[in-house]
């Protein structure tokens, strides 16, 4: 799967305008599993690359390099603290460009959903949801589907409409618990 990743077009924070919502729909069982797809797949060729002139593709270093620089330029919930490593990279494995910056990506869109559902009922909840309309700005926006995209804008949609569950699958779903606890572990 091709990452197609663009450069960051600014750096998500507070103040930021919201983005027109789309009517409000429950998430197709298969938009779930295709963001999920998406958000985790981690381009990955074996040394050598997939790319005759081996453009392209990064080595583990140079990945976890890229998830580092993603990880500090985005705006994380209030004690919030990405996983300090992209993946366990290996030596003989080379990477799209793109990947470190994508699970940078994915660490901080689990963040806010799970800012979200620990604070719906407060009434600072909908920084959440605004930091969540900015996902379309992230490098790795581009690289995931329209599947991916419509899952996201219709639970933060649902979640707006003081619906929880659509939050919580996009949360299970994705493995953002077992990527929290990582974070806490390393």
């Amino acid at each position: 799967m091709a990452l197609l990743l663009t450069p960051a077009r600014r750096v998500l924070g507070r103040g930021r305008a919201s983005v027109a919502r789309p009517a409000r729909r429950r998430l197709p069982a298969g938009a779930l599993l295709a963001l999920a797809v998406a958000l985790v797949s981690a381009g990955c060729a074996p040394a050598g690359g997939l790319s005759p002139a081996g453009g392209g593709f990064v080595d583990a270093p140079k990945m976890q390099e890229e998830y580092r620089a993603e990880v500090a330029r985005l705006e994380w919930p209030p004690s919030a603290t990405a996983p300090p490593a992209a993946i366990e990279g290996e030596d003989d494995v080379k990477y799209e460009i793109g990947v470190g910056a994508s699970s940078a990506d994915f660490s901080w869109m689990c963040a806010w959903i799970g800012r979200w559902l620990e604070t719906r009922a407060q009434p600072n909840a909908d920084e959440a949801l605004e930091m969540l309309d900015g996902a379309s700005d992230l490098p790795a926006w581009d690289a995931w589907d329209d599947h991916g995209h419509s899952a996201l804008r219709t639970a933060v949609s649902s979640a707006r409409d003081g619906e929880v569950d659509q939050m919580q699958t996009l949360h299970q779903g994705l493995g953002c618990r077992k990527l929290a606890d990582r974070g806490k572990s390393q």
